[in-house]
């Protein structure tokens, strides 16, 4: 199953860590500097790779939100290179159906 669909379990982890960078995130927001963890309401997805949190204490999700991103763009990449693969493939097979060789003179 993991050779069938590496994009889609890259997307997906990559998803799972940044979940879990959200979950280790000290607390802080502009809103209010001594929330407690992350907020999807008051905080940017960016805070995650600060190097402190908004409340002064050292960023414990900063790894794993690097590395959710650092997988995310490596899954969008292939995705891309399988992509356009399948695109100029297409287009090939719509410029040999068009072209005179295969049309009948009736």
């Amino acid at each position: 199953m993991i050779k069938n669909y590496p994009i889609l379990l890259g997307i997906a982890g990559s998803f799972l860590l940044l979940f879990i960078a959200t979950l280790c995130y000290p607390g802080g927001s502009q809103n209010d500097l001594n929330a407690p963890g992350f907020s999807w309401q008051h905080n940017y997805l960016s805070n995650l790779f600060d190097p402190k949190a908004m409340n002064g204490l050292a960023n414990t999700s900063r790894p794993w939100a690097i590395g959710g991103m650092l997988l995310l763009c490596a899954s969008l990449a292939l995705f891309f290179v399988d992509f356009s693969k399948k695109i100029f493939i297409f287009l090939w097979l719509i410029q040999l159906k068009n072209s005179s060789v295969f049309k009948r003179n009736t």
